[in-house]
């Protein structure tokens, strides 16, 4: 209810803005760019409004990949079979060991 009656507002006046300045934004460039990104995914970014199961960010979704952005560099340097083993057992979640 809070996301109709605070949000709601904030992201109606957003879209309305961007609308209203869109005619005087220049034809190429970044900023073009960006309005054309924001107003095509204008009807997604409002899910959130009408769905209260829908988280209002990603912060949940960015911490569950975070050990793997970070890790990645790392596992760069797994360059054995039993390395790459070893490391995808220990990235699993699983103790089961069964997939050998």
């Amino acid at each position: 209810m809070q996301r109709q009656l605070v949000i709601k507002p904030l992201v109606d006046a957003l879209f309305a803005y961007l609308k209203k300045m869109e005619p005087t934004v220049p034809t190429s460039g970044q900023l073009r760019k960006a309005y054309t990104y924001i107003l095509n995914q204008e009807k997604y970014l409002r899910v959130f409004l009408k769905d209260g199961e829908v988280p209002i960010d990603n912060n949940a979704s960015e911490r569950a990949i975070r050990g793997f952005c970070i890790g990645k560099k790392n596992w760069q340097m797994i360059d054995t079979i039993n390395g790459a083993h070893s490391s995808a057992i220990a990235n699993s979640g699983s103790s089961d060991h069964a997939f050998r």
